[in-house]
């Protein structure tokens, strides 16, 4: 497996991925016959699970006019 070290400017890191290319492309080409690509995988291995939070209808329908509130009383600031 390819070790990609750590850079010390943007440049210096365009130019490493530049040069070792030929190398990058034989691990995709070597993880595909593997079965280790696909569509997302990535984003499927490190996706966090997702949390649902359940508020009180009354806060919910109130949060319009606060947030309107709050914006009134940012501009009065300036």
């Amino acid at each position: 497996m390819l070790k990609i070290p750590g850079f010390a400017t943007e440049a210096k890191e365009a130019v490493w991925w530049q040069s070792h290319e030929d190398e990058l492309l034989d691990e995709f080409k070597k993880a595909t016959a593997e079965g280790r690509v696909g569509v997302g995988t990535l984003a499927k291995r490190t996706a966090l699970p997702s949390t649902t939070i359940r508020n009180d209808p009354d806060d919910t329908a109130k949060a319009p006019s606060l947030q309107a509130s709050e914006r009134n009383r940012k501009s009065v600031a300036r």
